[in-house]
């Protein structure tokens, strides 16, 4: 008896966790969408967006543009703490060669979405490669290669962190801007997980980057990364309301359609990925398929197997319309993994990771004397 009575609290206690979570999310999205009607005026406004330039990408009838877009966060010799988000130079400058010798095409995020937007094609291929942080290291190091061989790269850059010690800076972040081949990006002010904070405080990390970017560097921010990887329903709203046109995951995906440009998936490379493999990947790309039903459960790509050969596809023009195959935008992108570009079993970091004080999202150096910089994605 004793033990029936166990189970039925246990089983009560549950019900009612789950009945409370899913009312604290409907209200996050109620909250979201009064912001977004401007029934509930935020701190901050949004910058007046150009309806054509920064609006929504459209639809495409579940096709998608195949482009690798390539995450990395960190180059340097030493990889301290971040062993698994740490690529050595030399590597670096291997892959990049290899990208480039493939003859793809190398584009920005921002190129990315405006090539989706106009239902383009690549025959020769194409990749994109991005950077999350806004680590110094990325500037020192990275950017001599990507300028050598004339690769193009989108940093996705927490503002609250330019000019702390490890961090960028904006001169450098204007230096790299000015050479036409580095796109600078928001993720947020802070670095702190959106879904876990109220709705009005998400709003100001969301906006105030692409604020500060603006101000900071001229043009448009209008490409976004969350951070961790972590969005919901309500923080879509938010990005879209913040004009934004597309958005960046941490999970793995290759086939980027209009209809989820606030969700696009991303690949993660590391030290043993290969440049052959990853220009192969690249040529593989360029053409519009069917986005996949689902980013769950995406195989892992591995160095030493080959990227599927393009295979022929009706065009986004003379398709037939289908149901867009988008995930439930009520999952959370804790329930993917991301699958590692390396050789050997696939190595993906735990896709919902918890903030440790060692890897502290938040901007409070004081844990850490150094300041040393937080790779996270």
């Amino acid at each position: 008896m004793r033990k029936l009575w166990v189970l039925a609290t246990v089983l009560a206690l549950a019900l009612s966790g789950f009945v409370a979570g899913r009312a604290a999310s409907r209200h996050r999205e109620s909250l979201a969408r009064g912001i977004v009607r401007g029934e509930i005026p935020p701190a901050a406004s949004a910058l007046p967006t150009d309806p054509v330039e920064d609006g929504p990408l459209g639809e495409a009838g579940g096709l998608g543009l195949r482009v690798p877009i390539l995450m990395y966060h960190r180059v340097g010799e030493d990889p301290g703490r971040w062993p698994g988000l740490t690529v050595s130079p030399a590597a670096f400058e291997r892959q990049v060669a290899g990208l480039v010798s493939s003859g793809a095409r190398s584009l920005t995020v921002d190129q990315v979405a405006s090539a989706v937007r106009e239902r383009r094609s690549f025959p020769e291929g194409v990749f994109a490669i991005t950077f999350d942080d806004g680590t110094a290291d990325q500037y020192r190091l990275a950017f001599p290669i990507l300028r050598r061989y004339g690769a193009r790269a989108t940093l996705y850059v927490p503002v609250g962190r330019v000019g702390r010690a490890g961090y960028l800076t904006w001169e450098q972040l204007g230096e790299m801007k000015a050479s036409g081949l580095v796109e600078v990006a928001a993720h947020s002010i802070t670095h702190r997980d959106l879904t876990r904070m109220p709705v009005d405080e998400a709003w100001e990390e969301i906006v105030g980057s692409r604020l500060a970017i603006e101000q900071h560097l001229g043009g448009r921010a209008r490409d976004f990364a969350y951070p961790f990887g972590r969005h919901d329903p309500s923080v879509d709203l938010l990005v879209s309301r913040a004009g934004f046109r597309s958005a960046v995951t941490n999970r793995y995906g290759l086939v980027h359609a209009p209809e989820r440009a606030l969700r696009w998936g991303r690949m993660e490379v590391h030290e043993r990925s290969s440049g052959a493999f990853l220009g192969r990947l690249a040529q593989s790309g360029g053409d519009w398929r069917r986005a996949p039903a689902s980013s769950s459960g995406g195989r892992a790509v591995r160095a030493e197997s080959e990227p599927p050969s393009p295979s022929p596809t009706p065009s986004p023009a003379s398709a037939e319309p289908t149901e867009s195959s988008a995930p439930d935008p009520t999952e959370t992108p804790s329930s993917y993994p991301v699958p590692s570009i390396i050789p050997g079993p696939s190595r993906s970091r735990d896709p919902s990771p918890s903030p440790t004080p060692e890897a502290s999202p938040t901007p409070d150096a004081s844990a850490d004397p150094s300041d040393e910089p937080t790779p996270g994605s």
